[in-house]
């Protein structure tokens, strides 16, 4: 059984996907053929899905050594990358870094190398500088929302960081919309292929979009609920906080 063949099965045994999207195709196709790539993929569309089926498929056999990195812009999203990932890269260690927790216990998961670490910018370069984690031979980084990053603020970090993995073999960056300016010479996209997803059909060109607010004397949790049963069907709902999504889940 080939490498293609053994995360086809993972990922059927694992998420249930019987096939992928078009987008996701179309990344695996033009990752085949092109180095480094910028893709514009609405939230939902699977991008997280795509790009770690390029880094499974970049992946060696090498032990302790860090291979791959994804950098975003938050924690929540950190922690949903990283459970995407732990569920397909079987038998690799994954390692998540962000803030807002003990970075005790993330000093002791760094005593033996991730071959995967899913970071917030500033909690990665934190590493960084304190000489925990070596990113000399890595094989693939992925900036994921990299306009939102900017955004926050991170430039400057993100300059650093990547300065800490000047050999990188292959590079992905994502955004869920136009980005507004350059990217920064750094990150060194020159020549990257572009692939433009926003328009094409999916579970996300499909969505139904609402703001939930406050409309006659209703709380938004109950107008919130009115709502999710009129619509059907799957839903996602955005939240601030980390507490705002755990009260509404519950």
């Amino acid at each position: 059984m080939n490498k293609m063949e053994s995360i086809t099965d993972i990922l059927k045994q694992k998420m249930g996907i019987e096939s992928l999207n078009s987008m996701q195709k179309r990344v695996l196709d033009i990752s085949a053929r092109y180095k480094n790539l910028t893709l514009f993929a609405p939230t939902g569309s699977g991008k997280t899905l795509a790009y770690t089926l390029v880094l499974l498929h970049d992946l060696s056999d090498r032990l302790g050594l860090t291979q791959a990195v994804i950098v975003a812009p938050s924690r929540e999203l950190v922690l949903q990358i990283g459970q995407v990932v732990k569920t397909l890269a079987v038998g690799r260690k994954v390692t998540c870094l962000y803030g807002g927790h003990q970075a005790k216990e993330e000093r002791q998961s760094l005593s033996v190398a991730p071959d995967v670490v899913v970071a917030t910018p500033g909690r990665l370069l934190d590493h960084l500088t304190h000489e925990r984690l070596d990113l000399s031979k890595i094989a693939l980084v992925v900036l994921d929302e990299f306009d939102k990053i900017l955004e926050l603020g991170f430039e400057e970090t993100m300059r650093q960081v990547m300065g800490f993995m000047p050999g990188t073999a292959r590079r992905i960056l994502t955004s869920a919309t136009p980005m507004t300016n350059e990217v920064p010479a750094f990150v060194k996209m020159d020549g990257a292929a572009l692939l433009d997803c926003r328009g094409v059909d999916g579970p996300a060109a499909r969505m139904e979009k609402w703001m939930v607010g406050e409309e006659k004397g209703l709380k938004k949790t109950e107008l919130l609920l009115k709502l999710l049963t009129f619509c059907g069907g799957k839903t996602m709902v955005f939240a601030n906080t980390i507490e705002t999504a755990l009260n509404l889940a519950a």
